[in-house]
């Protein structure tokens, strides 16, 4: 038989179906998992330093409000602050006031300037404001700044990049990657030894069969641990083994009685 009909026989066998069912349950949970973990995971890391960033900047408001640096925004203090947290947190600081002018800036590139943003705005109006990009990879947290008899005088808009969270997700994909790899090697071989094991009786029965065909006309054993369905194929093929020969018993009684009558 050619390669090209082996091949086609191959494909359009039981083995190969039973093979490709078994490959498609055990992958199929696997990417599933994969992907629960890394959407788990960045849900998570984003959560969590959302919350950070908000906690932050709450306080960094307190001190920008205590020590007038709206007003009189030459603080070493306050700037130093503004900094360090640019600089902690890989972001940028902006310190608006309520005219929405920018009092100060980290990156140094709209100080003096006005903004009108949806996060400026609604801090005005006194609202906390938290978004995540997830195109461009940042979060954004502005926070109102109010006087002591509770009025809005500014906003804190604080904008810090995911790089941290992407690399530790990339190095968490990299090890569930390895881990499924391993998982899927597992698979492969119990798939090719699952479906080798399910289509052994129908192996066998085949067999049988081919030795009827080449007038081996004799009762096949029972397998030991056929399936149900091939134990009942077999059972058919027994009792048809029987009916062939009992006729052949009879042919060949039928024959030798007339050779002796013949030789008589």
């Amino acid at each position: 038989m050619r390669l090209k009909d082996k091949l086609r026989n191959f494909l359009g066998s039981l083995k190969f179906r039973l093979l490709i069912t078994f490959l498609a349950i055990g992958i199929a949970p696997v990417l599933i998992l994969q992907y629960a973990i890394l959407a788990s995971y960045t849900s998570y890391a984003v959560n969590t330093k959302t919350s950070e960033i908000l906690a932050q900047s709450k306080l960094l408001g307190t001190q920008i409000i205590n020590y007038n640096f709206l007003e009189e925004p030459d603080s070493d203090v306050v700037s130093a602050q503004l900094s360090q947290f640019s600089s902690i947190y890989d972001g940028r600081v902006m310190l608006v006031d309520s005219t929405f002018k920018i009092i100060s800036d980290t990156y140094n590139m709209d100080t003096g300037k006005i903004i009108v943003s949806e996060e400026a705005i609604s801090c005005m109006g006194n609202q906390e404001i938290t978004k995540y990009d997830d195109e461009n990879m940042y979060i954004e947290a502005a926070v109102p700044l109010a006087d002591s008899d509770g009025n809005v005088v500014g906003a804190l808009i604080v904008s810090v990049s995911t790089d941290s969270i992407m690399a530790n997700r990339n190095q968490i994909r990299r090890n569930v990657l390895l881990f499924e790899i391993a998982v899927l090697l597992v698979i492969v071989a119990l798939s090719v030894g699952f479906s080798s094991i399910y289509t052994m009786p129908f192996a066998n029965l085949v067999r049988r069969i081919k030795q009827v065909h080449s007038g081996q006309v004799s009762i096949g054993q029972d397998v030991k641990n056929e399936v149900t369905e091939s134990k009942k194929v077999t059972a058919v093929v027994n009792d048809m083994l029987v009916r062939l020969n009992i006729l052949e018993e009879s042919r060949q009684e039928f024959v030798s009685n007339v050779s002796h009558e013949l030789k008589t």
